[in-house]
């Protein structure tokens, strides 16, 4: 499903507006603040892959409400929202007092929560719920893995090449596809926080299932679920049979890296091999009905599929599709007959 998680980031027609001031940052959102030069105010705002800059009709009008939306384009990642003063300029055509802010450097791009928004850059994302036991295992397989340093809760993690079990245990990941793991190249990524290996591709990966583990119990039944007759259902994630967390993979390309990219859609393929879609129903957990217009199809760790087959009160997933006042609560469960590699829930 290598389409589905790459995002390239697109040359878009950008204003060409010069603007008196504008200021800000931040993300989730990232917003931008300014004005033109004949004092209308400017909304520039970033927030899941998305910007927009909202200017105001006249002096002293809200540019959100009561102005108009002069751009809006998808310039990052569908989970991104960090942006910096340089790249809302250049990617939106915005230009302060005739001249644009410099765009981040390699060195910025390595820390934080930003990202390389030029035209043409490719960005990977894949995100899995996973045991904490399927999330070890399917980590060591991995031929270069590093923990980055501070990884764990308090910080004070040292950065280490992951070569037992034992050293899984922080939050914060970095895989290295096709390197040869020089004690060069995994000390400049250790040390300097490099993003980009002498040779290989760098996945950036997070998992915060091996480090807390009193977080790892079940959540508090939403309200809704008293509607429901008994036995109380049970949930992939929120029961203490079956604790999840989220596996967050991301990775970036450069225009014309089709080396990297070779090594991306084999990573990728192994992936849809590891944790196969599989097509999850729907009933109302009301009557046991199904909802077949509910149905969809998900990437799925064996361990949880196995866990949810065990039981009929077991469910992948519940939500409600109605109101808090009128709640109409679903349950997925996978498709019966679907042949996967089967594992134990790890914990």
């Amino acid at each position: 499903m290598l389409a589905e998680r790459l995002f390239v980031v697109p040359r878009t027609l950008g204003l060409g507006l010069d603007l008196e001031k504008l200021e800000g940052g931040g993300a989730a959102p990232a917003e931008f603040n300014g004005l033109t030069p004949d004092m209308r105010d400017v909304h520039c705002r970033y927030r899941g892959g998305q910007l927009s800059v909202y200017v105001a009709d006249q002096p002293g009008g809200d540019p959100v409400r009561e102005g108009v939306l002069q751009y809006e384009e998808h310039v990052g990642p569908s989970l991104h929202g960090a942006m910096t003063l340089g790249q809302v300029c250049h990617l939106a055509g915005l230009s302060i007092g005739g001249t644009r802010p410099d765009l981040p450097d390699a060195t910025e791009l390595a820390t934080g929560a930003l990202r390389d928004l030029r035209p043409g850059t490719s960005h990977y994302q894949a995100w899995f719920s996973l045991t904490p036991g399927t999330a070890q295992s399917w980590l060591m397989a991995q031929d270069i893995v590093l923990r980055m340093p501070g990884s764990d809760l308090t910080g004070s993690f040292h950065g280490v090449r992951c070569r037992s079990s034992d050293d899984v245990r922080g939050e914060w990941f970095r895989i290295v596809l096709g390197g040869t793991g020089t004690e060069s190249s995994v000390r400049d990524i250790l040390d300097r926080g490099a993003a980009v290996a002498d040779e290989g591709l760098v996945v950036n990966c997070s998992y915060s299932g091996f480090i807390w583990p009193e977080d790892l119990e079940p959540r508090t039944p939403p309200r809704a679920w008293s509607t429901l007759p008994a036995p109380m259902p049970r949930m992939a994630g929120h029961d203490p049979d079956c604790v999840t967390r989220t596996l967050m993979l991301e990775a970036t390309l450069q225009p014309g890296d089709g080396a990297g990219m070779a090594l991306l859609e084999a990573f990728d393929a192994a992936l849809d091999t590891a944790f196969p879609p599989v097509r999850m129903l729907a009933y109302d957990l009301r009557n046991q009905q199904r909802r077949s217009a509910l149905d969809r199809q998900e990437a799925m760790d064996p361990a949880v599929v196995d866990w949810v087959k065990a039981g009929a009160d077991r469910w992948q997933w519940i939500t409600n599709v109605g109101s808090m006042i009128e709640p109409d609560l679903v349950g997925f469960r996978p498709a019966p007959r679907q042949s996967l590699p089967g594992q134990r829930v790890g914990s």
